[in-house]
């Protein structure tokens, strides 16, 4: 239960991590323009009367804002995602961060103010400040209660008072209570260096293993590593001239932490999707100069863990043979410059640092291609388990369905391409309305017409929006194009099969669960839905086109049908219409759809309703009419042979508890409006 809930609370940061880094991408790109516009021109005048120093300005107050701006974009995507105010929690983390900011610095003023312990601050203070907020917010005593004319921005913001002050005394003081051991950690790691006398070598091997793992859980890689070790070393040669910074930017980081230039190779040679194209061709002429934020937050990297292990990786193999063959001296490594930038570009660095710069080209290229052999499998399999902009990865988190269905997240994204390119900002809207409030099942009986008995019901789904409305699936649609119907599908089943087992004694009632096409065709997902209900009393409703679609959907009927499960078509009488569906000799039940039952009221409409029921009666099938909602239909359905009926004319859905009613309390059905 406790790794449940530590489990679930992972993947919401994740996730928001996530977003919050993608949604910075803009200023990303801002912030490398500047960064190559000062390294390539130095120190001479700029276009249009811009001098270097107002440049090197320019950089300097965008560096200084990244850690705020971060820290805030992960404060308002993690407090949506908890359903906390967003605004009262920005302004919580923004008060908490200044205020450390200026206790650390006070001679300092401005930005300049900014803490140097921010890449540390960025994750902890949002996690910290929402996750206390959320626990005080629910103690009663702590709420104030307000008058309930007050409009409701000011009934939150009075309902958050006490909450809000608490949270900022008890994380203020948990930040320097928080500093005791930070600072004997970093005292303890400097002083232990230099007490075993640990070889440069090794020094920089362990940053650079500290420094890429920091990459991957959100923080800063060389801001971080610089605040646990002296970075003084840095500037000490390894091999004849050749500083141990220059070495790393060389020869380790190939397009900087991670050697992104063999993740972006990798990326761009396996993707298929537009947004994995998209992020690595944005981010392509900033990777020239060794910029790799946009690869690194688009993709992203951070809390990847199917990334995580060839973006360290990677950069170990580099510097273990980078260095094992620069120590035999068989490379001359007489430089011609000592001035070196950071963003020179692979290959054209070697060339001006070194009078015999091809040997080291060709060392160079030969990393390159092992750090992309090494990214090659990891990236294959990180492709495959993306879904369209994280929507997956929030409905799995909302509905609490385990993360070990990942064929599921590559699922039939492509098909409708076009349509779902469209539908996208839709699509996201739909995924945060479903996240924002209450997914429920319902439940409408089905009366059996022969004695007016109900012991069958039709799961449907319903939205509980946060005024208390009740409203109808209107998202599915959205949902469905984005190729997340299994995901609902899977939950929808849990939650019956559980409503099932909770029901007092022995479940007198049947209720029947619809599947999706995309969910029938993919056969690990059925199987989780499948033992899922396996032991309830679940009937499977399926759509005529699923199960003419092909020899696998005609398979997977079977097994569900050797499982001990009855299926029924749905819709019948609509879209396909094929009497090829009759021949699936597992279904018994067929479900005429509401369309059929509008057209009584017409002459030839009655006929064919009639014709059709007596040819589906005479080959044994049990029939369901859906949409009943007159007595007139409900005489001519009666005379037609139907078995049972669902519509408004006897009862809507019904939550669980009306519905146990609707067995328990009355032995027949009453129609509405009898």
């Amino acid at each position: 239960m406790l790794f449940d809930y530590y489990q679930k609370g992972i993947q919401q940061l994740s996730f928001a991590l996530r977003e919050a880094y993608v949604a910075l991408l803009p200023y990303l790109i801002i912030n490398s323009i500047v960064t190559i516009i000062v390294d390539l021109f130095g120190c001479s005048q700029l276009a249009m009367g811009l001098s270097c120093n107002r440049a090197i300005s320019i950089l300097f107050l965008l560096q200084k804002c990244f850690p705020i701006l971060l820290m805030l974009s992960i404060t308002y995507h993690l407090a949506k995602l908890c359903r906390i105010d967003r605004i009262l929690v920005i302004l919580l983390v923004a008060t908490l961060f200044l205020g450390f900011s200026a206790y650390d610095s006070p001679e300092r003023s401005g930005l300049e103010m900014v803490s140097e312990h921010s890449p540390l601050l960025i994750l902890t203070l949002p996690v910290a400040s929402i996750w206390l907020l959320s626990k005080l917010l629910q103690v009663r005593w702590l709420v104030l209660k307000v008058h309930a004319t007050l409009d409701d921005h000011t009934l939150v913001a009075n309902q958050y008072v006490l909450p809000f002050v608490l949270s900022y005394l008890l994380v203020f003081s948990g930040y320097f209570i928080s500093q005791v051991p930070f600072g004997i950690l970093s005292g303890v790691l400097n002083s232990g260096l230099g007490m075993f006398d640990i070889s440069n070598p090794f020094i920089l091997f362990m940053r650079t293993v500290l420094l890429d793992f920091f990459w991957t859980i959100g923080l800063h890689g060389s801001h971080t590593v610089d605040l646990l070790f002296d970075k003084q070393f840095l500037t000490t040669e390894l091999f004849q001239g050749l500083h141990a910074k220059t070495f790393l930017d060389m020869f380790v980081f190939l397009g900087g932490a991670g050697s992104c230039w063999a993740l972006a190779i990798s990326v761009y040679w396996l993707a298929q999707d537009r947004h994995a194209h998209g992020i690595v061709r944005t981010g392509l002429p900033f990777l020239v100069f060794n910029i790799n934020e946009i690869i690194i937050y688009g993709l992203p990297i951070v809390f990847n863990r199917q990334l995580a292990i060839p973006f360290i990786l990677a950069p170990l193999v580099n510097f273990i043979i980078a260095y094992s063959v620069l120590s035999t001296g068989l490379i001359n490594l007489e430089m011609i410059s000592t001035s070196f930038a950071w963003t020179t570009p692979l290959f054209f660095n070697a060339y001006l640092l070194f009078k015999h710069s091809w040997p080291l080209i060709i060392l160079q290229s030969i990393l390159l291609g092992l750090d992309i052999a090494i990214y090659f499998p990891f990236v294959k399999r990180f492709l495959k388990s993306q879904s369209t902009s994280g929507a997956l990865e929030m409905l799995e988190s909302k509905l609490e369905i385990a993360t070990h269905i990942e064929a599921i997240k590559g699922l039939n994204f492509h098909k409708a391409q076009t349509h779902i390119v469209k539908a996208h900002m839709e699509t996201n809207k739909i995924v945060e309305l479903i996240s924002e409030n209450e997914l429920l099942v319902y439940y409408q009986p089905k009366v059996k017409l022969s004695d007016f008995s109900c012991h069958k019901f039709e799961a449907l789904l319903r939205l509980k929006m946060r005024d208390g409305k009740i409203v109808g699936p209107y998202f599915l649609s959205a949902i469905e194009d984005a190729g997340l119907a299994p995901v609902i599908d899977l939950w929808v089943s849990q939650q019956v099969a559980k409503d099932l087992r909770s029901w007092p004694g022995l479940s007198p009632v049947q209720v029947s669960v619809n599947l999706h096409p995309d969910t029938l065709h993919d056969e690990s997902v059925l199987h989780e839905i499948a033992e899922s209900v396996q032991g309830c009393a679940v009937q499977f409703e399926i759509l005529e086109k699923a199960i003419i679609s092909g020899v696998g959907s005609s398979q997977r009927i079977q097994q569900l049908h050797d499982l001990g499960f009855e299926l029924a078509i749905d819709d019948f009488g609509t879209g396909f219409s094929s009497l090829e569906c009759l021949f699936h000799k597992p279904i018994k039940v067929i479900k005429l759809d509401k369309f059929l039952a509008d057209q009584l009221i017409y002459e030839h409409g009655l006929k064919i309703y009639q014709h059709t029921c007596a040819m589906l009666k005479d080959v044994g099938f049990t029939l369901v009419a859906e949409g009943i909602e007159t007595q007139q239909q409900m005489d001519i359905l009666a005379a037609a042979g139907v078995d049972y009926v669902q519509g408004y004319y006897f009862s809507p859905a019904l939550p669980l508890e009306r519905a146990r009613k609707f067995v328990q309390g009355e032995k027949k059905a009453t129609p509405l409006n009898a």
